[in-house]
């Protein structure tokens, strides 16, 4: 069976921090969680699997492709939702994924539909005008428009407040 993800002796050195080396597999359909204390790599992981750091050394395939910055439709495969929410501010909400949409050919505009009517998202404004937990949802809406085959979650509850943290999971 085709892993979803798999890490082999992955390296991330800082300056004051050394990852690794990491290996890990993940099989389709199983949820993993990441527990550990701040600083221990949690983070740099999922932004090495992500390709969002460039690791110092070893492999990781998304679904059997290797996740190489010069052919990324891997990338396609993965919904990813951090603890930062990075949006075009001045953009309106249904801007931003409409631009988002362009680069996903799996991109459906009915789930799209269904996330912003199930969460009750404010989509006419303006990024920078929504709350935290508006914020949240619309990076979900973002990872699960194109029916990605693997969501990682990195903390996207992070500086919510406790009702939009409990409405996030359910």
């Amino acid at each position: 069976m085709q892993k979803a993800f798999q890490i082999i002796n992955l390296v991330k050195k800082y300056p004051e921090f050394k990852l690794g080396p990491l290996n890990l597999d993940l099989e389709p359909g199983t949820v993993l969680g990441f527990i550990g204390p701040n600083g221990a790599g949690k983070t740099t992981t999922l932004h090495c699997l992500t390709g969002l750091v460039k690791p110092n050394s070893g492999e990781m395939n998304i679904f059997g492709k290797p996740n190489n910055p010069n052919k990324p439709e891997w990338k396609l495969d993965i919904g990813y939702v951090g603890d930062v929410h990075v949006f075009y501010e001045n953009w309106s909400a249904q801007k931003n994924l409409d631009f988002l949409a362009q680069f996903y050919p799996e991109w459906s505009k009915e789930r799209e539909k269904d996330l912003i009517q199930r969460f009750d998202i404010p989509v006419t404004k303006k990024a920078k005008e929504l709350s935290s937990g508006n914020r949240v949802k619309l990076s979900l809406i973002g990872a699960l428009a194109h029916n990605p085959r693997l969501l990682l979650l990195d903390e996207p509850t992070s500086g919510v407040d406790p009702i939009s943290r409990r409405e996030f999971w359910e």
